[in-house]
């Protein structure tokens, strides 16, 4: 954070543990909406859908603007860190990108040990059926 910015305390008003009691009480600690695991909380708009330089109010209550990253995509910032939430965005998306080629990869696999199952399988009648025709076929042409 830069010098001279507060940052959003953890155990806000509407944090902490939601008490025993009754039907859903909480297990553990909950966190306001719209505020995310870092304590920040940006406009709940997506920043693509405002220019570059448009400010907001957070849900944080903070004042927000929108910033492009290197690969153009747009992400909400505060003065003077948004190459804080840069870097986030663009990790973010490595996750999600490395996630989902490791999805990818498993479907994969596991499409290819079906195949060979099924191929296996397949192989196996067509054994069993050739093998039971030629010992019918040898017995009856015995006296």
């Amino acid at each position: 954070l830069r010098a001279g910015m507060a940052r959003i305390p953890r155990d806000g008003p509407n944090e902490g543990s939601m008490g025993g009691g009754g039907g859903g009480g909480g297990s553990g600690p909950t966190t306001r909406k719209g505020i995310d695991k870092d304590g920040y909380g940006p406009p709940e708009a997506r920043a693509s859908s405002f220019a570059e330089g448009t400010e907001r109010l957070g849900v944080d209550g903070l004042k927000w603007h929108v910033v492009t990253t290197d690969n153009g995509s747009s992400v909400w910032s505060l003065p003077g860190q948004a190459h804080f939430f840069m870097e986030r965005a663009r990790r973010e998306h490595q996750e999600r990108k490395e996630r989902k080629r490791r999805e990818s990869k498993a479907a994969a696999a596991a499409k290819e040990a079906a195949a060979k199952a099924a191929a296996a399988a397949k192989e196996a009648a067509a054994a069993a059926n050739s093998g039971g025709a030629g010992r019918g076929g040898a017995s009856k042409g015995a006296p």
